[in-house]
């Protein structure tokens, strides 16, 4: 069973199809305008921060944590690469939390060598961590999404369930509307 309830909002257009709560107790189908409805306002911010419980869930902390520890570290280990690779001695390597959740890593080299060495030297091990942290990202964008599958195979699958593969134009959810997944 499907029941619509539409949602006005000076915002956004949004019709919730929802199934019958026995089959799918936190999932909505979510039909909306995809057009930006012109309200008036010009704020927008750009760069959100990040802040658990507010608009991240606690659930995905461990995660975030993860992922952060992930970064921060090969970020330091290209510092520390560079700086091995043109022989400046690494003095210390560590990792630490800032505040209560924030992993915090760090490579400390000889700054006298770094100063002696010539121009080139210097940027190549300045601005190692921020390569590493193009090639991170590049490998999770392009590689990550092809090998996740190999190793979800067991609890995980794709391509099983219900697909949508026409609507017709004169239906409700047809014309400009556009039905996408959304999880409340």
């Amino acid at each position: 069973m499907i029941k619509i309830v539409t949602t006005p909002s000076p915002h956004e257009n949004v019709i919730h199809l929802t199934q019958d709560d026995t089959l799918f107790p936190d999932a909505d189908l979510v039909a909306e305008n995809p057009e930006p409805v012109d309200d008036g306002s010009s704020s927008y911010l750009a760069i959100q921060p990040v802040v658990p419980g507010w608009n991240l869930p606690l659930s995905h902390l461990p995660y975030y944590i993860l992922a952060i520890l992930i970064s921060v570290v090969i970020h330091e280990l290209g510092h520390a690469l560079a700086a091995s690779s043109h022989k400046i001695p690494i003095l210390s390597v560590g990792i630490s939390l800032f505040g209560p959740l924030i992993p915090t890593a760090h490579v400390e080299i000889s700054s006298n060598q770094l100063k002696e060495s010539n121009f080139r030297k210097q940027l190549d091990i300045l601005t190692a961590g921020v390569w590493m942290n193009i090639y991170l990202a590049l490998i999770t964008y392009f590689i990550v999404p092809k090998i996740i599958p190999a190793f979800l195979w067991p609890t995980h699958s794709l391509g099983n369930g219900i697909s949508v593969t026409t609507v017709w134009a004169d239906s409700g959810a047809g014309g400009k509307l556009m039905i996408v997944r959304h999880y409340y």
